[in-house]
């Protein structure tokens, strides 16, 4: 379990800086983008932009910490948790909700759903086989086949129209 916990840690790591800085990149969409959706304050949503993205870009430091309390996997679970209940209600509402998802501009669909529940299961494996990373080979490795594994759950929607494409 230990490298399937490192992958698993690898692939969160890997995805939540990448989306946090593709966020930064577009702050001012991702800040009206939670304006419009949820329908709160421009300064409010700077607040909950700025949030989401420093919670993004602070979780490599945390998960490559030696000693990590039981609180940080509580958070862990509980952002992803969140991530997987905004496309499932907009899903199961038909609600239209506006994403900046990876800074792509789009209504959140099945493939957010189902990206956000194979992070939401890693950060699960995390936290019950949480282990102490060390940057070897096999790190190296894992961190690669993280990437490799981001860029697939990013392309969900292109992948499925090709294998479904008559």
């Amino acid at each position: 379990m230990f490298l399937v916990s490192t992958f698993c840690a690898m692939l969160l790591i890997v995805t939540f800086i990448y989306a946090g800085i593709k966020k930064l990149t577009v702050f001012k969409e991702f800040t009206a983008s939670l304006e419009l959706t949820f329908k709160v304050s421009s300064k409010l949503s700077k607040i909950v932009s700025l949030i989401i993205i420093l919670t993004e870009l602070t979780i490599l430091p945390i998960l490559l910490a030696a000693e990590k309390s039981p609180f940080i996997y509580i958070i862990l679970n509980l952002v992803m948790f969140i991530f997987v209940c905004i496309p499932a209600h907009a899903l199961f509402s038909e609600k239209k909700i506006q994403c900046l998802c990876f800074g792509e501009q789009k209504n959140i669909g099945w493939q957010d759903l189902i990206r956000n529940i194979i992070l939401l299961i890693s950060s699960l494996v995390l936290s019950i086989w949480n282990t102490e990373l060390k940057f070897e080979l096999y790190t190296a490795s894992l961190t690669f086949l993280a990437i490799a594994t981001l860029a697939i759950l990013i392309n969900i929607k292109p992948i499925h129209s090709f294998i479904l494409a008559k």
